[in-house]
């Protein structure tokens, strides 16, 4: 899954045998993991669903296998009313009654006589309501039609059928769906068969699956537009094609195309470089117009949030980038997932790791000029910000908590997995790695996986033995290493010291006595020259390392690390990184972004002062590469968004404008950039940085007016969508609608509220809730308000209009008052996948008192939220690591290198 936000739930409902009984808030960390002793072999699902309804319902048929004598079986069943139960051995039937055990949704079925040993089959007929939030099965309104959506990941399945929640349990599903005649299901496998219509409902037929845990069962059903799509053609490794559809809510059809024409070479690169056919009968690519992740895996039909996946002729670079990136996430788990699975939770990462790994490198296997192959490396620095903090999790971190199994889906798992994954790779070479992958996955086709097994496997690899310790160390313990480098050049040779350390932001006072923490890193020193560079590779697995090395290495003041990416920060002497940084912009892409992201947490850590920091920006900002240059826009937008004095915030924009505006310039705010043009592709990707960059720290007064004069007059066109207008380039829309807003006042806040009231298409819904949120009209909090609490209201829309308020500094107390008061809507609202966004809409603020105020609002809630304490306590933590650089930074004076390089700003 690519999450758009953390798992988090609701308290549950206590079931009892035909009724639901609504207790009090039970607390939401309870978690009882089922035993052994019973295990599910397979399901057989009839559900009867109307998405015009309020609810549902269902029989579900289980064959169990029952290792010794008991009189329960313990399942999950949430939020459902259980109106029969039996149980049949050989042929005696008996009834069983349901006796809730825990919070999560787990019961007990309680037998008055002694079940037998061997096979049983479990027959439990039940209803239950749509959910209200994106968690289970739910149902969305788009354009007065109804349509009903699954998400089961983490623990959604258990809202919507009886089952056995947990990854470890595989069994297959054959599912049949009762609907309005008219409507069409869809589900993971094959429809083979469509009763009869009677009574205005039609029985469909769907082909059994190959074994899967709950998680991975999807069902659709609407009046959806299909887009049959050419098969993908057999290959060496599949005899077969696999049929491919498109499916996305009446009238969007049309707008799936660029999502199918990615499909089939990002599917069969995947394919070959796993060296394992493709493991189901079909795929299916849907599109939901409300969805709480990203992308969702769901064997044999993928599900997509419908901004991502509709793409029409006028999408912007960044946004087909972003879905085929999240393709090949989605795609990449059919094997690292859906063909074998983590036993637990606690070993999520084998998911999510991998398949964050492989989306840059199949994608950039499929269009090298577009160059994802470092993503992963720019990716990682969410995950190093976060891995600084005192809270952070591991990346293998038992899970013990219904808590638990949501703090996993976080960028410790993902983009740093993903990183230290990468090291892997390097240690054992390219062609090593892959060979163990496809091995691994061989070996465990349609069953389990855990991270232990996975190592060991691994260590038995070729080359694998020092790969496994560097992957161990890195997954096995949380943080970062801070790795300092120095040379002691004397005669014809060489030592180079190394010594790490875990790197902390200025927040948290040094580490607490004890053993060090201590990572195995293959760190390769480079000395760089004009030509013929010497190179020195060294395993870093102790405190200090100290090594004997050519004397090439001292013959140029400069050294680089990193010539292939890892997720540590280098620190040289302060003489060494002026060197490295006077010559940055000769370096590749690859170095040179290593040394940005060693810029940027030294900076965190608090070891470069702002003018160390501003030096370093100008020279990335002269490299030739886009996304080196772009790589310090995020941590300029904090900077001047965290600085509490005028005449600062001033100047540190007219450093931004005078750095960055001659670039916009060059390349024309209007000029037309086709993506599909050899040399435009990276102009249109930067152009669309570089405004954002502006628009977001306020630091080009003329360009906003001339950015909200054109999004006045692109929203004045109520024939057109913004991104089919002739107005501007798509890559500058959603800034000029954004600078329209904040200037135009009531009259276009409302008219953006028409608008947003007209879309049904996501990406034009997301601009006007961007523009909606930027406002700053008199009433625009009111509107805001009135918006995300309508009862119609999407739970993406809220989530959007929630956070992109918060982001703007002047509404941004305003904004969390809100959320404090209503809370307990708003908990009903997101319920299930997105409650957490009640906490996390508290991230941007920057101030100790800010910090206290949040940790005292939130207690109480916190036990009611799925992962609120853990979020909790990482809010407070980046709260205060910022408010402890923002203080340090604010009490530098002004480096001199504002005063030469920038023109000022009028205020």
């Amino acid at each position: 899954m690519t999450k758009a936000l953390a798992n988090l739930g609701w308290s549950l409902v206590v079931v009892m045998l035909g009724y639901v009984v609504l207790s009090s808030p039970l607390h939401a960390e309870n978690l009882i993991r089922l035993g052994q002793t019973i295990r599910p072999v397979s399901y057989q699902l009839a559900l009867d669903i109307d998405p015009r309804m309020p609810g549902f319902s269902g029989i579900a048929t289980i064959e169990l296998n029952i290792a010794e004598r008991t009189d329960r079986v313990v399942l999950h069943a949430n939020r459902l009313v259980l109106d029969a139960i039996t149980i049949t051995q050989g042929s005696v039937a008996r009834s069983l009654v349901a006796e809730e055990l825990a919070s999560d949704g787990t019961v007990a079925l309680v037998s008055n006589t002694v079940l037998a040993s061997g096979r049983a089959t479990l027959t439990i007929r039940y209803h239950a309501e749509f959910a209200s939030g994106l968690e289970g099965l739910y149902r969305v309104e788009d354009d007065g039609r109804f349509y009903a959506f699954t998400q089961f990941e983490a623990i959604g399945a258990r809202r919507a059928f009886p089952c056995f929640d947990e990854p470890g349990f595989k069994a297959t599903f054959t599912i049949d769906l009762t609907i309005p005649t008219g409507l069409k299901a869809i589900t993971g496998t094959r429809e083979i068969g469509v009763d009869p219509p009677i009574g205005g409902r039609t029985t469909h037929h769907f082909a059994p699956s190959r074994p899967l845990p709950s998680y991975l069962v999807v069902v659709a059903v609407g009046d959806f537009d299909i887009v049959d799509a050419p098969a993908i053609p057999p290959t060496a490794l599949r005899a077969a094609p696999i049929p491919l559809r498109g499916i996305a809510a009446k009238g969007k059809g049309s707008e799936l195309q660029f999502a199918l024409d990615a499909t089939a070479p990002l599917l069969t690169r995947t394919e070959d470089w796993f060296g394992i056919a493709y493991p189901f009968d079909k795929l299916d690519i849907i599109a939901v117009p409300d969805f709480g992740a990203g992308g969702m895996e769901n064997a044999g039909a993928v599900t997509y949030e419908e901004s991502l996946a509709l793409l029409d002729e006028d999408a912007t670079l960044q946004r087909q980038r972003e879905f085929v990136t999240t393709h090949a996430h989605e795609l990449a788990h059919q094997w690292f997932g859906n063909f074998t699975t983590p036993r637990w939770w606690d070993d999520l990462w084998l998911n999510e790791s991998v398949a964050s790994f492989m989306e840059s490198k199949i994608a950039a296997q499929w269009k090298p000029s577009w160059r994802f192959e470092n993503d992963r490396q720019l990716a990682s620095i969410e995950a190093m910000g976060l891995d600084l903090l005192p809270s952070v999790r591991r990346v293998h971190e038992p899970v013990t908590t219904a808590g638990g199994i949501s703090a996993a889906f976080d960028p410790i798992t993902y983009q740093k997995g993903a990183a230290v994954l990468g090291m892997a790779e390097n240690a054992m070479g390219a062609e090593s790695f892959r060979d163990f992958m496809h091995n691994y996955l061989a070996h465990r086709a349609f069953g389990v996986m855990d991270g232990a097994d996975f190592l060991r496997s691994m260590a038995a690899s070729p080359g694998g033995a020092d790969a496994a310790r560097l992957l161990q160390s890195y997954i096995d313990q949380p943080g970062m290493p801070r790795i300092d480098i120095t040379r002691d050049c004397t005669g014809n040779r060489s030592e180079i010291k190394l010594r790490q350390q875990r790197l902390r932001p200025l927040s948290v006072p040094a580490a607490a006595p004890g053993s060090p923490a201590t990572w195995v890193t293959r760190i390769c020193l480079d000395a760089l020259r004009a030509t013929n560079p010497a190179s020195s590779c060294v395993l870093l697995d102790q405190p200090q390392v100290q090594a004997t090395s050519s004397a090439s290495l001292c013959q140029d003041a400069l050294l680089a690390g990193k010539r292939s990416p890892g997720y540590f920060a280098l620190n040289v002497s302060k003489a060494e990184r002026r060197a490295l940084f006077a010559s940055l912009p000769t370096l590749g892409r690859i170095e040179a972004l290593a040394a940005a992201q060693d810029l940027d947490i030294s900076l965190v850590a608090g070891d470069l002062t702002l003018a160390e920091y501003l030096d370093g920006v100008q020279a990335l900002a002269r490299h030739p590469d886009i996304g080196v240059r772009s790589f310090p826009f995020e941590r300029l937008k904090a900077l001047i968004g965290n600085t509490m004095d005028d005449e600062r915030r001033r100047t540190l924009k007219s450093f931004v404008h005078a750095l960055y505006r001659p670039q916009l310039d060059a390349i024309g705010l209007l000029q037309p950039l086709s993506g599909s043009k050899p040399g435009t592709w990276a102009q249109q990707l930067y152009r669309e940085q570089l405004v954002e960059l502006f628009v977001d720290t306020q630091s080009a007064p003329d360009l906003e007016v001339r950015l909200a004069e054109l999004g006045q007059r692109i929203a004045a066109d109520s024939e057109t969508e913004p991104d089919d207008t002739a107005l501007a380039p798509p890559d500058v829309v959603s800034a000029a609608l954004v600078s329209a807003a904040r200037r135009g006042g009531s009259p276009f806040l409302a008219h953006a509220v028409m608008r947003l009231n007209d879309a049904d298409i996501g990406h034009d819904r997301a601009q006007w809730l961007g523009a909606i949120a930027a406002s700053h009209a008199p009433d625009s909090n009111a509107t805001i308000e009135r918006l995300v609490s309508a009862p119609s209201a999407r739970g993406q829309d809220v989530l959007a209009l929630l956070f992109e308020r918060a982001n703007e500094p002047p509404y941004r107390t305003a904004t969390w008052d809100f959320v404090q008061r209503s809370a307990p809507a708003l908990l009903k609202r997101l319920d299930g996948d997105l409650d957490l966004a009640v906490v996390q809409v508290a991230d941007g603020f920057c101030t100790d008192a800010q910090a206290e105020t949040v940790d005292k609002a939130m207690r109480p809630l916190r036990d009611r939220i799925r992962g609120g304490a853990i979020q909790l306590a990482q809010t407070l933590d980046r709260i205060r690591a910022c408010a402890a650089l923002a203080a340090k930074l604010n009490q530098e004076p002004l480096p001199d290198i504002l005063a030469t390089t920038t023109t000022r700003l009028t205020p």
